[in-house]
């Protein structure tokens, strides 16, 4: 991995999915779906990487409009902030769903074959102690 030694800064926001789906009905009632939201390295811009059903949009919002992560996200979310150091890893070779937890775990260099839903994500971060701080 290249990237081992890099430090990662971004807030996790976890929220009801936005849409309609069969696997729906097997998450948590408020916490369905997450993407992750981090500032760019001149931080005058929020990088928003959002993986959809069917697509992974990645865009740039102004801080200047978006002052706040709030903004972004809304008032209903649940946003934890974390700030973690890549470790070198064996590569993996294992069946996984694109899922928004496999995208979110990608960037935060997780290799959890079993943290499958939102809901456990969230856990295992506030488990491992990865969390900066929590945003209310």
């Amino acid at each position: 991995m290249q990237d081992a030694g890099k430090v990662v800064d971004y807030y996790i926001v976890f929220e009801k999915t936005k849409c309609v789906h069969w696997l729906t009905r097997f998450l948590d009632s408020q916490i369905q779906h997450c993407y992750a939201v981090g500032k760019s390295s001149g931080g005058r811009f929020w990088k928003v990487i959002e993986p959809g059903v069917n697509n992974l949009a990645v865009s740039l919002k102004s801080v200047s409009q978006y002052p706040s992560i709030r903004d972004i996200a809304g008032d209903e979310a649940v946003i934890v902030r974390v700030k973690t150091e890549l470790k070198q890893t064996k590569p993996q070779i294992r069946f996984c769903l694109r899922s928004c937890v496999e995208v979110v775990k990608s960037l935060l260099g997780i290799q959890r074959a079993f943290i499958i839903t939102p809901r456990q994500l969230y856990i295992y971060l506030i488990k491992e102690e990865l969390i900066c701080k929590k945003q209310k």
